[in-house]
Parts: C-alpha cells; structure tokens; sequence
C-alpha cells in the first residue's frame, strides 16, 4: 500500500519533508526501548537480521558500538536466483569484524517447490524468501529466549510500504501486515 500526496511526493518524502525529525529524540527512545527488553544475563542481547546487503555491516556496528549491544546475525541462506557473490562476503566480513552469524536455510526442495507457488499465485518469484526472513527470526528469537530483535529498516518510512505504520516507529509487530508478506499468509 503506497500513499501518493497532492504535492506528488510519496510517503517516505512527504514524512521527511513534513516532519524535521527530532534525532536525538529517536535515539533516546530507541534506548529506553533496549533497556527495557535486553537481558544483561545472556551473551548475546539482540537478534539482528541481516542479509549481506549494503546496510547489515552498517547495522550491526552501529547496534554493537552506538547501542552498546552484543547482537547475534540471523541470515536467511537465499536460494541461488538472489545470492549474490558481494553478498558472501559482505557476510564474510561480519565474522571477521567478530559477530556471530547464525544462517538458516530451507531445504532446496522445500526452497524451489515455495518459489515455485510464489511465483504462480503472488507473481513474484522470490516473495518466500521474505516469509523465511520475517518468520525465522522471530522463531529464533524465542527458541533462544531473546527478547529484542533489531529490523534494519522500517518499510513504511524507506519504501513507503505504508500498510506497516503503527503509532511507534520501532515497532515491527505490524511487518506482518506488509504488502508481500499478508499475501503469502493468504496463499501460501
């Protein structure tokens, strides 16, 4: 769901023009967040979903230098139509910079028969993917007892994917009610 506004700009220009975002009041927010979730008892505080893309070494240091946190990676290990060879070593990279990186993987027949429904009833060949992302992490989450997950970014305010607004910027409970992933609840 995109928002187009009269002056023509969508929601991510219009929320950015519209609002001087207060930073530092984001930031503090975001901290109080932390302290009330984190478990100090548990070597690894956070979950952190990355995919080797341009943002995750970003993302893991600013949570490890500027939160303070110690974050364990969760990486969807992608079928081959969308790994890239940057993409192992971007992940490469973030075990050398001493994160721990957990990847999960689908089964290949499991991987190719999802494609497969993917892209017969969304049209898009890689929206199973996203359901793995967006599944898998929180299930590791509470497999490992882990109270705080990280998302890279909010689809809302980046892509305009507008169906996930909540009245709290940082919280990622309504993904779930993103475009691709509420179609794949219905079909797959």
């Amino acid at each position: 769901n995109s928002i187009f506004f009269d002056d023509g700009n969508c929601y991510p220009c219009h929320s950015l023009n519209k609002n001087k975002l207060n930073w530092e009041e984001k930031f503090y927010n975001l901290k109080q967040i932390i302290k009330k979730h984190i478990k100090k008892s548990k070597s690894h505080n956070c979950i952190l979903g990355v995919s080797g893309g341009k943002d995750s070494t970003v993302q893991a240091l600013w949570a490890r230098e500027k939160l303070g946190l110690n974050p364990i990676l969760v990486s969807i290990s992608y079928p081959p139509l969308q790994s890239t060879e940057l993409g192992y070593k971007n992940l490469e990279n973030l075990l050398k910079l001493g994160f721990d990186v957990v990847t999960i993987q689908p089964a290949p027949e499991t991987s190719c028969n999802l494609s497969k429904k993917a892209f017969f009833e969304l049209g898009n060949v890689l929206s199973y993917s996203e359901m793995a992302l967006f599944s898998q992490v929180p299930k590791f989450a509470i497999e490992q007892n882990i109270n705080l997950i990280l998302w890279g970014e909010n689809v809302a305010t980046h892509v305009g994917e507008t169906g996930t607004l909540s009245k709290n910027i940082f919280d990622g409970n309504f993904l779930r009610k993103m475009n691709t992933l509420s179609k794949i609840s219905k079909k797959i």
